[in-house]
This record gives structure tokens, sequence and C-alpha cells, in this order.
């Protein structure tokens, strides 16, 4: 029986045995997000630890970023549907060095990670100043709008318009339809969501930018958020995160897996 993909979120592989690990190699090929590959590359405290769940590096392959997939979208005017469709190969020639506990990464790894990381926070930084701003102002001024956005029904209708309108989407021309299967439906309705959420939990802006431990919070919550569209189109996922399995529990597929034991 041939294995199928499931997507991994960090803070899954921290939280189970390696016994727990081999058992799901078993029946599933791990897909690690790329934030999530370097998250754990970065963390010298449990680098090893937890690589070494893992039987080797064949247990797991690792996805294109997600400026590939919607550029792949882009491009091509056609769903990703699976990420795992678009797995390149990948070089783990590393993996053994990084189960290593005195390993130190190289300038150049070193790097490659800041790069990655900074891709995040600059996405943290365009939410907050493009997303959350406007939410707010919403939120004081226009209360009757905004109850009405707190669900979007057709995100097909809102996709097409905003590509036909030139705003944030780097379409050169227009797809037919954009549905569930899509990256770029699926990262948008789950954003709107995420902002929603935040939105309704904090009482205005100021809250948020006043506090460096909020702000690293909303990083965080919109790197988990990616693992999440992955894992939704993947149609299997395995977490902790209680938000993400509130998320997947709305949003996922009939038949999608869910792991979270």
């Amino acid at each position: 029986m041939s294995k199928r993909y499931l997507v991994l979120d960090k803070s899954y592989l921290r939280s189970v045995s390696k016994a727990k690990v081999e058992e799901l190699e078993e029946k599933f090929i791990f897909l690690l997000p790329l934030a999530a590959v370097y998250e754990i590359i970065k963390d010298e405290k449990y680098r090893a630890q937890l690589l070494a769940k893992f039987t080797d590096e064949n247990s797991y392959e690792i996805l294109p970023s997600p400026k590939k997939l919607i550029d792949f979208e882009a491009e091509f005017l056609k769903p990703v549907i699976k990420p795992s469709k678009l797995i390149q190969l990948t070089d783990k020639s590393n993996h053994k060095s990084f189960i290593n506990k005195e390993f130190k990464l190289t300038s150049k790894q070193q790097k490659a990670i800041e790069e990655e990381m900074d891709f995040y926070q600059d996405l943290t930084t365009q939410f907050i100043e493009n997303e959350l701003k406007a939410g707010f102002d919403l939120k004081e001024n226009r209360p009757d709008f905004f109850a009405k956005i707190q669900e979007i029904p057709d995100w097909n209708r809102v996709l097409i318009d905003s590509i036909k309108e030139g705003k944030k989407i780097p379409f050169k021309n227009i797809p037919e339809r954009i549905d569930e299967n899509w990256y770029m439906y699926r990262f948008h309705q789950l954003n709107h969501h995420l902002r929603m959420d935040i939105l309704n939990r904090y009482e205005n802006i100021d809250t948020i930018l006043e506090s460096k431990k909020t702000i690293m919070k909303i990083n965080h919550d919109l790197i988990d958020l990616l693992y999440l569209v992955e894992g939704i189109l993947e149609g299997a996922f395995a977490t902790k995160e209680k938000r993400l399995i509130n998320f997947w529990e709305k949003f996922a597929p009939e038949n999608g897996i869910l792991i979270k034991d």
C-alpha cells in the first residue's frame, strides 16, 4: 500500500515521541513546510532532538515556499491542488549534521535562515499595516459593515475582482474560477479568518503596536497559518495547536485526515 503525504506542523513534532513519529512513518511520508524547516534548523537547543525523531532524511520531503506556490498559480492559471505535486528535489545531505548536537551552522546557512525569516517578518508587517489597521478602523467607524464581513461566502468573486483591480494578487491574466483547490483561495480564506479572530480579540491597533510580544505572537500565528493552508490542500495535517485544529475542523475537506494525538 502506497503511503500518503502528511503535512507536519512543528508543534506536533516537538510534542510527540520518536516512537510516535516512527509509527506514523509506516503510513505517511511527512511534508515539512519550508518555514518549519528553517524554524527547526535555527533552534540550536532542540534542532538535533527534533530531527532525530525521523528514521532518516527519507522520512520527509520539504515543500516549496508559499511564494513559489503562488507564482505557480499566477503563471499557469491553474490550482496547486496538492502541494506534494510540486515537491522539488531538495538537498537533505545535511540531515546527519543537523542531528549532531555539536554541529554549528555555517555562515551561509545562517544567512539563508535569516533571509527566510525576514520574508515572514515582512509578511507580518504587511498584515498589521494593511489588514489590521484597516480592520480596526472599520470596527470603530463602520460597525455594521464590520459585522457583515465576518464571513465571506464567495471567495471566488472576491479574488477574481481583486485580480481585475490589480490588488495584491500578481496574476497577469484572469482565471475563470478560483476555488478550494487553489493555494491563493485557501490562503486568503484563512488569512481573513485569522484577521477577524485578532480584530475580535484586541481592542484597537495600539494594543498590538505597543507590545513586541503581541507582534511576535501574530508572526507565529501567520507562519502557523501557512502550515495549515498546505495541510488543508494536501488533505492531511498533524498539529497540536488549538487554533489550527479549530480552523481545520471548519475549513478542511470532509475526507481530510487530522492527527492531533
